[in-house]
């Protein structure tokens, strides 16, 4: 499976999935729980919310990929 960050907000919509009580108390426990997973948070956001995943990709293609472990890049804008 080859998947990506797929909307430029990724980190404050983690922030809100995390924490969705967060907008209505004003406190900060989302956004500080995706900072806290560092240069993991677009890898994490990769396997738990992207819709914009691959599946079946073959292997010579797939070896092309590199992984996202501690990838600090996030969003790429896709362009035709």
């Amino acid at each position: 499976m080859v998947t990506r960050v797929d909307r430029p907000d990724w980190k404050e919509h983690m922030a809100r999935e995390h924490s969705p009580w967060d907008a209505k108390r004003g406190t900060d426990d989302g956004p500080r729980w995706v900072r806290c997973l560092g240069d993991g948070a677009a890898d994490h956001y990769r396997r738990v919310y992207s819709m914009d995943s691959i599946e079946g990709v073959p292997e010579p293609i797939f070896k092309l990929v590199p992984g996202s472990n501690w990838d600090t890049c996030g969003y790429i804008e896709v362009t035709q």
